[in-house]
Order: structure tokens, then sequence, then C-alpha cells
């Protein structure tokens, strides 16, 4: 859908790929860490004081759907797609 949109637009694609991929932090606290540095877009407009129970919050949530399963309650998963794009 990605490279159809940009053909429409104007360019030409070279190539596309994605891959899935998973980054284990081993703990909660890095992982914890990687989000509030990964999130500040949303961090930045809660008061300071309720930042960490959101991160703690969005950690709780993210593991019941992305990683249900024991030994990867501290990896995030995602996907990732690398396009690359001729202007024509």
């Amino acid at each position: 859908e990605y490279a159809a949109v940009a053909e429409r637009s104007g360019f030409r694609v070279l190539r596309v790929s994605t891959k899935d991929h998973a980054w284990d932090f081993r703990s909660r606290m890095a992982f914890s860490g990687f989000c509030a540095v990964g999130c500040v877009a949303w961090t930045s407009r809660l008061p300071a004081g309720e930042r960490t129970d959101f991160i703690n919050d969005l950690l709780d949530r993210y593991q019941a759907v992305a990683s249900p399963d024991s030994g990867e309650e501290n990896t995030f998963k995602f996907y990732q797609m690398d396009i690359s794009l001729l202007a024509i």
C-alpha cells in the first residue's frame, strides 16, 4: 500500500523490504528507560509526577498484548519497512 501511494505521488519504487524485529531489554527498568525516551511526545504533555505511572501502565498493557508468554515481558516487537524511492 505504501509503495502504491509513493508511485501515485511521482516516485519510482526501487526496493521494499520488511522484517520483524524484537529487542529484548532483559529488564523492566531498561525497557522503561527506552519507553521514557521513545514516548517523550506523549509524556512531555503530562505533569512530571505522572510520567512514571504512564510508562508503567503502557508497559503493562503492551505486555498483555505483545508478550503474553513468560520470558518475553521485556521485549519490544516491531515490524520495519525500508523503502528506496526515486523521484521521477
